[in-house]
């Protein structure tokens, strides 16, 4: 069982709170003047903490569809069946009719407005506080490199335990 979730991360910094000397303003960069952004699927298996993500260009049931067709083949054996919130590119008749064809994939729904009950939430979360806040980062290229950097990241044993455990805990 896979919950899946998108991030949508802008080229622009998040500001949040964060140490500095007394009398002086930490700099996290400015607004560059654009609305580049990296868009992003994302799954986390509750039993074995494996995260799974890929980027793309756009939300849509095409992007999604690639990201299903990655996980399938990550899991070549097993019933692949995903969490998933009420997205519009989760619920499209192309989305039905790639279903129909790949009969190892599966889909559940969460119930409307209900992100807490989804543990890729808080992998968003910890991504966005080490990788986006207060950095600047000049290009989209620079930033994608940092994403792909968290993400290998968590594939060390260390990050893997980590997340298993948390996931037993909130599952």
């Amino acid at each position: 069982m896979l919950f899946e979730d998108e991030v949508t991360i802008q080229l622009t910094p998040t500001l949040c709170r964060q140490w500095g000397f007394s009398g002086e303003q930490p700099l996290a960069g400015y607004w560059t003047g654009t609305h580049q952004k990296v868009h992003g699927f994302g799954a986390l298996n509750v039993v074995t903490g494996r995260l799974h993500h890929r980027f793309a260009p756009r939300l849509t049931t095409v992007y999604f569809q690639r990201f299903s067709q990655q996980l399938l083949r990550a899991y070549p054996r097993l019933l692949v069946v995903l969490i998933l919130d009420g997205a519009p590119w989760h619920r499209s008749a192309r989305l039905v009719e790639f279903i129909a064809t790949h009969p190892r994939l599966g889909l559940c729904f969460l119930t409307p407005y209900s992100p807490d009950l989804n543990p890729v939430e808080p992998v968003w979360k910890w991504l966005r506080r080490e990788v986006t806040h207060n950095h600047y980062f000049a290009q989209l290229v620079y930033l994608g490199k940092a994403l792909t950097g968290f993400f290998q990241r968590r594939r060390s044993q260390g990050s893997l335990r980590q997340l298993r455990q948390w996931c037993h805990n909130v599952c």
